[in-house]
């Protein structure tokens, strides 16, 4: 699964979380770039099914690092 973000670098895995139900989680790697647009990530289709936020669109989730990539 994967996501797009303006801040978190390129090949980054970050766990995806629901505040609302922190047990509906994901790993997704960051492949995208996108603009600022007050969001932090923007997730592929299948991560926002898995994480039952299809219907939203956007919600508040918690976002944890699992695997670090150099921003360089």
């Amino acid at each position: 699964m994967t996501a797009a973000s303006h801040s978190i670098p390129l090949g980054t895995k970050v766990r995806v979380a629901m505040l609302e139900d922190p047990s509906r989680s994901v790993v997704v790697k960051v492949n995208d770039c996108m603009p600022h647009n007050g969001r932090l990530l923007d997730l592929s289709e299948g991560a926002a099914r898995d994480l039952g936020m299809i219907s939203q669109g956007i919600a508040q989730v918690s976002v944890t690092p699992v695997k670090l990539v150099d921003a360089d």
